[in-house]
């Protein structure tokens, strides 16, 4: 009998615990770099919005994309079937790296 409510106590502890890791930490409205950001050589341009969207814009034009991130990584998805995936960090509130590790490159983006 002992073994049967100990075990029923251990179920409960480790279902609750199951339940409570999701990924709501990384919803696109919690994410730091929220907003719009231009290179620093005026190139490129990204915009994210809160709702998981956003627009890449450079010289030939500008593309729409949604986008998944986490602590280490932004993963953008653009309509036409390509990927991007880049490390980030933030200097300050209005400094954002992307590391380009396919392309060996840091990208330096300010705020605007």
């Amino acid at each position: 009998m002992k073994k049967t409510f100990l075990l029923g106590i251990m179920l409960t502890v480790l279902s609750v615990c199951l339940v409570s890791c999701d990924d709501e930490d990384y919803d696109p409205i919690n994410a730091p770099f929220l907003g719009s950001w231009i290179q620093d050589d005026g190139s490129s341009r990204f915009i994210f919005d809160s709702d998981g969207w956003g627009t890449y814009s450079d010289f030939s034009g500008s593309y729409s994309f949604t986008w998944d991130w986490d602590d280490y990584e932004v993963e953008i998805y653009f309509q036409n079937g390509d990927e991007w995936d880049y490390g980030w960090d933030m200097e300050g509130p209005a400094n954002l790296i992307l590391y380009d590790d396919y392309m060996g490159v840091e990208l330096y983006y300010t705020r605007f």
